[in-house]
């Protein structure tokens, strides 16, 4: 198939999907059966991979969280963008960088019922020179009282690895009846002098697992057949 068949001949139309040369055209609706698990891949996050900023600070990320400094009056680990190196693609990352203390990059989003409870975080993580202590990627919940549901989800490096390149890490999860706010970290576990590394995050809704079935085999068993493209 000619990849720029698609671009060049289907046009959309009154809702429908119309091909060349008068070939039976094809309804959304059969098209949102037939990726309907891409669409449970949408990002909810903003600015997960850390290539917009201000002020030298990732846009839709707060770091002067002074609750989290540890030990006491130790105050906060740097957090900023590193343009040096990513993970890629793009151009930069996060990096916090401890002096005997942690820190913390958060990002808060407010829960809505099309997310589903099923949800997958994942996420990239590197270190140098971090001892024992591990970089985090975690996810809390709180209703709308503001009561502290707890964790649901954590991604956590190897404490026996002071060093190690890129990796990624992943974890499905299910969200409270009562949750409300979502909180994402990114994070040093315990005071260290190192440098921790984050990119390409990723918190997406996941289809259940009867749906995806169904979708499946939907696709597996087309009602009718799809006309090829013109060569």
């Amino acid at each position: 198939m000619r990849r720029s068949w698609i671009n060049d001949h289907l046009r959309i139309r009154c809702g429908i999907l119309q091909p060349p040369n008068g070939e039976r055209p094809v309804h959304h609706a059969a098209l949102l059966v037939l990726f309907a698990p891409c669409l449970f891949a949408a990002d909810l996050l903003r600015n997960p991979s850390f290539e917009e900023a201000k002020d030298g600070r990732p846009v839709a990320w707060t770091t002067g969280h002074k609750w989290f400094a540890k030990p006491k009056g130790s105050g906060l680990a740097k957090v900023e963008l590193d343009t040096t190196l990513c993970q890629g693609p793009g151009r930069s990352c996060l990096r916090i960088t401890g002096s005997k203390n942690r820190g913390i990059a958060q990002q808060a989003l407010v829960a809505r019922p099309e997310w589903g409870k099923r949800l997958r975080l994942s996420g990239w993580m590197r270190l140098q020179d971090t001892g024992t202590a591990c970089a985090r990627i975690d996810v809390e919940c709180r209703d709308k009282a503001g009561k502290y549901l707890g964790g649901f989800a954590s991604l956590v490096t190897d404490w026996r690895q002071s060093t190690a390149d890129w990796q990624r890490y992943e974890k499905v999860f299910e969200l409270p009846e009562d949750a409300h706010m979502v909180r994402v970290h990114c994070s040093s576990d315990r005071a260290n002098s190192g440098i921790m590394w984050f990119d390409n995050l990723a918190l997406e809704p996941v289809a259940p697992p009867s749906q995806a079935s169904s979708s499946r085999c939907t696709q597996s068993h087309p009602r009718r057949r799809t006309p090829h493209p013109p060569r």
